[in-house]
Parts: structure tokens; C-alpha cells; sequence
């Protein structure tokens, strides 16, 4: 399924991650993993089921914004259903976080856990999967290029070094490639013309998400 990205802030996880619970002898192994696009997400996916070919499920969620639109998928992997891909993802979908997909890998240990209990499980499983990773703001960012002398480029390091500065080419004149978050893209372009009175030109490039 996919929708439009709505302006609301959203998150990402720092780092892959790792957890395990366990529940009436039930081990639950939870997978946290960034993915930039779904093929990412599938990829993923397929290696953590080769990985544990012997689990009783293997159900998982993913919430992917590749270039503004939002996918979204998740499994029950023949839990019932409702019980186990809806939980994990409403993890991701209730804490806003993109670009991320949740795996549990589930061991049966004999003992149902009902429906309630199931929910409950995947649900902590894919949490502590998240509390390990960790969480990062994804900002959408304006990238510009601007050209400046040496001089005016002297005047304008400390205004620049207050945004992301992704890359700086000194030849005759200093070229200074930097992200602007969009929410102030336009007061901020305005400030670096108005403090060296024009003297440089500044091209709009393209859109990114820089995570801080």
C-alpha cells in the first residue's frame, strides 16, 4: 500500500538491531533494519528467513518512503490473524518511523498464547527491537550550490556551517554544496544574500532526508 507523505515529523531507526523475549518457553528474535526502498525491505527479509529456515513464523512489518511515497507491508505469517504483522507495525506507524523493517522470528514452545497474548508478544518483541536501534529525526532537506570568492566565502562559513555543508571544492572561486531543512530553506537563503549584499550565486539542486 502506498499514501503521500504527510508534514509531520518523522523518525528513523539509528542502527540494526537485535532483541530477544522470551514468552511461555515462545522465543520471540526481533530484527530491526533500515531500508531506503521496498526492494531493500524484501532483500532483508528473505536473508533473515534464510537465516532461521526452522522458525515456526517468521512475520515482520515495513514502512519504506522512497522519494515521498510511503509503502507499507507487514505478515502474520500464518499467526492468526491480526495477532502478529498489525502489531509490529503499528510500532512503526505509532511512533512515526520510516525506512525501517521489523522482523520476529517466532519459536513455538509448546504453549498458546491466545490471541490477546500473541498480540502483546510480537508487539514487545518488535519494541525492544526499536529501544535497541535507537531513533533519528529524518528532516527533508533543500540542497543548493553556491559560489562564492574567497573573501565573500570567509563571510559566509559560520552561516553555512549552522546548516549541513555536504561538500566544498576550493578552484577560483569556492564551491560550497550544503543542505538547508525546508522548513527555513527560504529565510535562510535570504540571510546569505542579504550578509554579503549578493555578491554570490546560489542554485537550488535537489530534495534529501538527512538524519539527526
Amino acid at each position: 500500500m502506498a499514501r503521500q507523505e504527510s508534514d509531520k515529523t518523522v523518525y528513523t531507526i539509528k542502527r540494526n538491531a537485535q532483541a530477544e523475549i522470551v514468552e511461555k518457553k515462545s522465543r520471540f528474535i526481533s530484527f530491526a533494519i533500515k531500508a531506503e526502498t521496498e526492494k531493500d525491505a524484501l532483500s532483508e527479509l528473505f536473508r533473515i528467513k534464510s537465516m532461521y529456515p526452522d522458525a515456526t513464523h517468521h512475520t515482520y512489518a515495513y514502512t519504506v518512503n522512497d522519494n515521498g511515497v510511503v509503502y507499507q507491508r507487514y505478515s502474520d505469517d500464518k499467526e492468526p490473524s491480526g495477532t502478529a504483522g498489525l502489531p509490529i507495525l503499528d510500532v512503526l506507524r505509532n511512533n512515526n518511523i520510516e525506512n525501517t523493517l521489523l522482523v520476529v522470528v517466532r519459536y513455538f514452545g509448546g504453549t498458546l498464547l491466545g490471541t490477546g497474548g500473541l498480540v502483546r508478544a510480537y508487539s514487545q518483541s518488535a519494541k525492544e527491537a526499536i529501544r535497541q536501534s535507537g531513533l533519528a529525526r529524518r528532516i527533508n532537506c533543500t540542497v543548493y550550490k553556491l559560489d562564492a570568492d574567497y573573501s565573500v566565502y570567509e563571510k559566509l562559513k559560520r552561516i553555512l556551517e549552522e546548516n549541513t555543508i555536504l561538500e566544498v571544492v576550493y578552484g577560483e572561486q569556492v564551491s560550497v554544496r550544503f543542505a538547508v531543512e525546508d522548513l527555513k530553506a527560504e529565510e535562510e537563503i535570504g540571510r546569505i544574500y542579504e550578509l554579503v549584499n549578493n555578491k554570490c550565486i546560489i542554485k537550488r539542486e535537489n530534495n534529501i532526508y538527512l538524519e539527526i
